[in-house]
């Protein structure tokens, strides 16, 4: 079965990129420009992981990764979030409340983004090994 990831991001070059790469490496991968669609995008594709950027049309600064916390369904989901240089600040918020299992820097390299949804899956297969075991 191929994995998925959700990407969500506003900006097209970073979705057409991300995508591209992604779907290169064998992923199953859905696009989401706005978080309005987000909880629509999560329960019709139901991705492995959701790859998502800080902000997004209509949510303030770290408001995205709370919103799927807050929803029952999308808690148990692997989150990723892209950031960018001007988002530091932001981001040691949203780790310190834990709302997300990895970070990425939007000026990145393919190769590191490989590794850190390579290490989503390792994460959620062994967390899913722990709850049968």
């Amino acid at each position: 079965m191929m994995k998925k990831v959700l990407l969500i991001d506003d900006n097209r070059l970073i979705r057409a990129a991300v995508m591209h790469y992604l779907s290169g490496l064998g992923y199953d991968v859905s696009c989401s420009c706005t978080s309005a669609d987000v909880v629509k995008a999560v329960r019709q594709h139901r991705p492995d992981v959701i790859l998502t950027t800080l902000y997004s049309e209509g949510y303030g600064a770290g408001r995205l990764p709370c919103l799927l916390r807050r929803d029952a369904r999308l808690m148990k989901k692997r989150a990723v979030v892209l950031f960018s240089d001007e988002e530091d600040h932001i981001l040691s918020e949203i780790h310190e409340a834990g709302l997300v299992n990895g970070y990425f820097r939007k000026t990145f390299s393919l190769d590191g983004l490989e590794e850190v949804i390579q290490a989503s899956f390792r994460d959620l297969r062994n967390t899913t090994d722990a709850a049968r075991g």
